[in-house]
Order: structure tokens, then sequence, then C-alpha cells
């Protein structure tokens, strides 16, 4: 029996990245192709830009990126809702149409090289694919220190677990899982762990930005970490036990190239 070739899609949020867009866009295109002549995955898979509130030209830019070539889609927000909310509204709003996504920068930091390894990962059976940095030096030292403390206190907070960063890949049942968080203050990289499914890790060093400027600054490291405590399990049992179910798309105000 022919196997069938899963759907992915890669879930980017940006915010007033419009200079590092096209680079990004075609280094990716091109990652789609080769994977798709090797039968890894469907020509169906797409990439989404989720537009958290941008003030400049971004949505215009994926418009004509989608234009284009189809494969390229777009979500826009609302407003800026910060990189954690407008990645988790994403991956709610894509996971109708594909058999799991892999969430990274738009900056094409999270190198798209090992995106195989990690998709041979899911082929072994893994429903979370977590990448593991073994290199910061692309990055300046008050941000790597500052993301030693986040890390040490999010793994005492959440009894040991926290992943590093936002390059992974999630099946459709750890996606269905997540959904039950949605609207929760969270962080993926402190939620994904408590979902409790088989997690592998493939290594990879982190490349430097190709252009435009990084959006993270102290004062988004502070919010993180606070949205950090409030996603550690204390906290979550509070918030969770007295909400609704929040649905993804009142956040968006238009898409792009998404099926209907």
């Amino acid at each position: 029996m022919k196997k069938k070739e899963k759907t992915i899609y890669l879930v980017l949020p940006c915010h007033n990245e419009q200079e590092v867009l096209p680079k990004t866009a075609a280094e990716l295109l091109s990652s789609l192709d080769r994977l798709a002549a090797c039968k890894k995955i469907s020509r169906k898979s797409r990439i989404v830009f989720v537009d958290d509130g941008s003030t400049d030209r971004t949505w215009d830019v994926i418009c004509r990126l989608g234009r284009q070539d189809s494969r390229v889609a777009g979500i826009s927000l609302w407003k800026n809702l910060g990189q954690q909310k407008a990645l988790f509204t994403g991956l709610m709003a894509v996971r109708p149409f594909c058999d799991g996504t892999v969430t990274m920068d738009a900056d094409l930091q999270d190198d798209p090289s090992v995106l195989p390894a990690i998709l041979d990962a899911w082929t072994d059976g893994f429903e979370i694919v977590d990448t593991v940095r073994i290199d910061r030096s692309c990055d300046s030292l008050p941000k790597q220190a500052g993301a030693r403390l986040f890390y040490c206190l999010m793994k005492l907070l959440n009894g040991g677990t926290c992943m590093e960063g936002d390059y992974r890949l999630l099946g459709s049942r750890a996606l269905k899982k997540l959904s039950f968080c949605y609207g929760s203050p969270g962080v993926l990289r402190v939620l994904i762990p408590r979902l409790k499914f088989p997690v592998a890790a493939v290594p990879f060093i982190r490349n430097r930005r190709p252009a435009g400027q990084s959006k993270y600054n102290l004062k988004n490291m502070m919010l993180l970490s606070i949205s950090g405590i409030l996603s550690t399990p204390f906290f979550s049992r509070l918030y969770l036990g007295h909400r609704r179910r929040v649905n993804p798309w009142r956040q968006i105000q238009k898409t792009m190239n998404l099926p209907p």
C-alpha cells in the first residue's frame, strides 16, 4: 500500500519583519520543494506567516509573496498580541488543514537545513520533535545571560522541564491536546512538555539574522518571563479551571491562501 505523504504547515509569527520575509520565503519554499521531491511531505504543505499587528508593510509583503506562490499563506491579527500568543493563534487556526506543524522564527535564525532530521524523527513515531541549540554565539551577551536566567527559573517552577526556543514539530495529536490550553496566558515552551507525549530532540546551530533588526528586547523578555510563570502548573490549574473555551478566529482579522 502506498504510504500517504503528510501535509506540514510551517508557522512563523512576525512583527515588523518586512525586510527579511522575502528571503525567508525563498529559503523555505526551496526547502519545501526538496522535501516534497524526496517524498517526505505532501506538495500541499505551506508556509504560514502570522502578522502580529505589524506597523510596517509586513502584511503587504506577505500578500505579495502569496500572489507569487500559493504555498505562502498569511494570517493577520487584529492587534499586536505578542510572539507567544501569535504563535499559539496560528497553530490553532491551521490545525484542521494539516497533519503537523513546524514552528520557527521568521528571521531564518532557526536553520531550515535541519527540517529533514525533524521530519525523520516524526516518521519514527515521535509526536513532538524539539530542537536544541548547541551554540548561542550569535546572541549578544545580555541576551545569553537573560536566556539562562529565564530557563533556570522556568525549570525550577515547572518541575525541571522547559523547552528552549520555539523551533519544533507538533503532530496532530499534540495539537489537539494543546488546543485545550488555548486562551491561557501560556508560553508554549512551558506548556508543551506537559502534554506528556514522547519528545525527540534534534541539535542545531542558530544562524545569524540575515536582514532587519531583532525585536526581542528587555521588555519582551520580562513579559515572556511573566507569561512563563503563569504557564506553570500552579497558575495554569487556577486559570484553566475558571475559563471558557476561546475561539482563536476571534483574534484574526484576515487570512490569505488558507484552505476555505
